[in-house]
This record gives structure tokens, C-alpha cells and sequence, in this order.
């Protein structure tokens, strides 16, 4: 700041911070890379820098010998900073594969330990793929950065499906739930065909995204600590599919932290579902086939009656309907969950959303289920709550991804029994059977009132 008025005093304060530099030993722990950030931050000792980078090296392969990897890898990476800065790409790149094999070793020391946590070790090669990934094109081959990142995936893929069985399972006290049981089957007991339906159509009234957002606000604010922490989703094969990051020490401003919030709204919104399902949905169904018998045809029929199934998709949502209705989710699903799709699009097309996009080809191309209900015309055509709840079930990462496992072939024959699955299979019928009534309903009223026309 004083600039000529300080006289040599800036010339003499970085000559000692060099000299400090030069004088550090690996007995100094961190002292070497604070003062190389020092000199850095103030751009100091710009003459020097290679000096600075072989001496960051040198402190990084003995911190490395000694087997203190986390020293060793923060060495690593601000020699690589150094050798960057002063335009050598090569030794920046050796620097980094040094730095990305210090999370190897992490990883290999995690498997093999008295305690192993394949756990900590997939993260490990997590950090190592991504420190690689780093490495400038130019300076990949003379490292085989590429071979190394293939090898690094089938440890990572190893370490990820091991990592299962190192979890644990919190249990919490059960719910009765007779009294629910009870209930839902006195609502589709004894009663006409369509009006069973309807009452099995209507057991829940789907989710609320208002009560499910006041909810999982309500629970960070009185738990902050299980919001603190970041969290990971993996599939049933081990890989991670989805992460959250911890909310921070600001509980106020928990309200407008939508990345947390969401994730706990699908949480929720995957617990109501079991208990809707193993509550109401399942045992009035168990009524309704042993009170009536409904054919495909059926199905077929209503589908083409409903307003809301696409012209020409009236056989494939009828069979879909009845292939659950007789229990047979795995050829419901299949068949259901694709119509769901066309669904939502041709809707949003009629609305006047855009569902293509166009690529540097000028080929265009249907957008999927996941980036169509995200389009802002998706909340104002199907009403918030349904466009969240498809978005649970069917798109995203925290719960069960129903289209995405289905399109992927990751969908085992025992997910297409899950609660997930009865519950998407109910909400396509609920969805169809009620827009029918309500436009069977417009045209009764429609009907009376003319008839009453003198």
C-alpha cells in the first residue's frame, strides 16, 4: 500500500519468508505450504518460483515416505500450483498423478486395514478419478491418464458394491396400522363397480407439497445437526447416484436452502407412500378382486372415455391398468410408465411448452420425462402436487427413479413389487378413472340442464 515510501521493508520481509521456506523440514508439518501460499497471495518471490516448486516436491515425497499421505497430497498440489505458474505443464502433470495416487494409497490402506471401510475407500477413488481427470489433455498420454482413470472405476465399482454390507439398518418402533387397513377396505366394500372404483381411486388424495415443504423445514430447524452433514445416495449396486451437501450453521436461512429441502420432501413423500400403500391401497384392492371382475377390455374402455390418455393410447394405458389390477406389476409398469411420459408431453405440448430440443446437428430430439416436468408449464398444466409426485416417483435420484431404472434395464423384477411401484401403478389409475368421472359428471349436469330448457 505504501509502495516507494516502504522503503526495502517489503524487499526484506520476503527475502525472510523465503529464507523461513528454504529452512523448513517435514518436521515443520504444514509451515512449508502456508508460507508458499503467503508468498503466492501477495505475489512474492515470482523469480524464485521454481525453487518454490522443487522444495514443495522435495517436502511432498517425504511426507509421502513417511506414509503421512494427507501432508504428502497438500504438498503435491501446491507444488503443482508452482510449476503451473511458472509455465512447466509436465511437471504440474507428474505432480498431480502423485497427488491423485496419494488418494490410491488412502483407498488400498482403507480395503486392508484391521477395520476396512470400502466405504472410505470408494470415496478415495472417487477423489483420485476426479484429481486425473484434472491432468491437461496434452499431458494425459505420457501418464496413461486415461488407462489409469479404468482402472481406478473398476476399484471404485469393487469398493462401491462392498460398501453395501457395511451398512447398517435404523430401526424405528413399527406403526399399527390395523385401524387404516380396516378403513380402506369398509371404503370399496359392497358397493357397485364404479363406485368401488371410485372410492378406491380416492383412498389418499396424493402428496402436498406445501404440507411436505412446512414439514421438512419444521424438522432442520428442530434437528439442525441431522441437517449439518452431507449425505450420499447409492444404488443397490454400489454406485453413488445422488449427494446432498450439508445445510451450514445458518438455520434462518434454512427456508431458501432448496438443494436440502428437496431431498427431504422425497424422503417424506417415499414414507408416506409405504404406509399408503400397505395401508389403503393393497388391502382395498384385495376386496375389489374378490367383489368384482374386471376384464381388460374394462380397462381399455375407460382409458378411452378419460380425457386425459392421448388419442391412439387408449389399448396400451388399459392394459397397463390391468395388468395391475391382477396384481401382474412387472408388465404394468413396463407398459405404464413410457405412457406416463407421452402423457406429460403431449399435455405440455398443448400448452405451449417446447419438449425437443435441437443439437449442433440440427437433429431434433424428444426431451425425457425428467427434463419435461421441470418445465415451468408442467406445475401450471397437472397442479403442483402431481407434477411433484411424478417427479418423485419417476425422475429423481433421491427416490425410487421408477422411468429412469425402467429405461435404464436397471429395474429388478422384485422393484416392479415394491410400494413405489403398486403406488404409480394406483396413481395412473386414479389419475384416468377421475378425470373420466369428473368429465362423465360435466356431461350429466350439461345433460339435466338442457333437458330442463323449455
Amino acid at each position: 500500500m505504501l509502495r516507494a515510501g516502504a522503503g526495502d521493508r517489503l524487499t526484506e520481509m520476503e527475502a525472510a519468508i523465503f529464507d523461513a521456506f528454504l529452512a523448513v523440514t517435514s518436521a515443520d508439518g504444514f509451515l512449508g505450504v502456508w508460507l508458499a501460499d503467503l508468498l503466492e497471495t501477495y505475489e512474492l518471490a515470482r523469480d524464485k518460483g521454481s525453487s518454490i516448486a522443487q522444495k514443495l516436491e522435495f517436502l511432498a515425497q517425504s511426507f509421502d515416505g513417511m506414509g503421512d499421505l494427507h501432508r504428502a497430497r497438500e504438498y503435491f498440489s501446491a507444488s503443482a500450483e508452482w510449476f503451473k505458474r511458472n509455465g512447466d505443464e509436465s511437471k504440474a502433470a507428474s505432480m498431480i498423478v502423485a497427488l491423485a495416487e496419494g488418494w490410491v494409497k488412502e483407498a488400498i490402506f482403507q480395503c486392508s486395514s484391521a477395520n476396512p471401510s470400502h466405504m472410505l475407500a470408494a470415496t478415495f477413488y472417487e477423489n483420485a478419478i476426479q484429481t486425473y481427470r484434472t491432468i491437461p489433455r496434452s499431458e494425459r498420454a505420457a501418464y496413461r491418464v486415461d488407462e489409469r482413470i479404468i482402472e481406478l472405476r473398476s476399484h471404485l465399482n469393487d469398493s462401491g458394491e462392498k460398501s453395501l454390507a457395511e451398512m447398517g439398518m435404523i430401526s424405528t418402533p413399527g406403526i399399527d396400522l390395523t385401524q387404516l387397513i380396516e378403513n380402506s377396505r369398509e371404503a370399496v366394500r359392497g358397493k357397485p363397480l364404479v363406485e368401488a372404483l371410485r372410492a378406491f381411486a380416492n383412498l389418499h388424495t396424493g402428496a402436498k407439497v406445501d404440507q411436505l415443504r412446512k414439514d421438512a423445514l419444521k424438522r432442520m430447524r428442530q434437528f439442525p445437526l441431522q441437517s449439518f452433514f452431507s449425505s450420499t445416495m447409492m444404488s443397490p449396486d454400489g454406485r453413488v447416484i445422488a449427494k446432498k451437501s450439508g445445510m451450514g450453521l445458518d438455520i434462518e436461512s434454512a427456508s431458501d436452502d432448496e438443494a436440502n429441502i428437496y431431498p427431504e420432501m422425497i424422503r417424506d413423500h417415499g414414507i408416506l407412500v409405504s404406509i399408503v400403500v400397505r395401508g389403503d391401497i393393497w388391502p382395498a384392492l384385495e376386496v375389489l378382486l374378490l367383489e368384482h371382475r374386471l376384464r381388460e377390455a374394462d380397462f381399455i374402455g375407460l382409458a378411452g372415455q378419460s380425457p386425459i390418455v392421448p388419442k391412439g393410447r387408449e389399448r396400451l394405458f388399459g392394459k397397463a391398468l390391468f395388468s395391475g389390477f391382477d396384481r401382474d406389476f412387472v408388465s404394468a409398469l413396463h407398459l405404464l410408465i413410457p405412457q406416463i411420459e407421452h402423457m406429460v408431453r403431449i399435455h405440455l405440448k398443448q400448452a405451449g411448452a417446447k419438449t425437443s430440443n435441437l443439437d449442433k446437428d440440427g437433429i431434433e430430439n424428444e426431451n425425457g420425462l425428467s427434463t419435461l416436468i421441470d418445465l415451468p408449464e408442467a406445475k401450471r398444466v397437472f397442479g403442483e402436487d402431481l407434477a411433484f409426485e411424478l417427479k418423485a416417483l419417476f425422475c429423481d435420484a433421491f427416490g425410487p427413479n421408477l422411468r429412469n431404472a425402467l429405461a435404464h434395464g436397471l429395474l429388478e423384477e422384485d422393484d416392479c413389487y415394491s410400494e413405489f411401484a403398486i403406488y404409480a401403478w394406483w396413481l395412473g389409475l386414479r389419475l384416468i378413472f377421475n378425470t373420466w368421472w369428473n368429465a362423465a359428471q360435466k356431461d350429466a349436469n350439461r345433460g339435466a340442464q338442457e333437458d330442463n330448457i323449455p
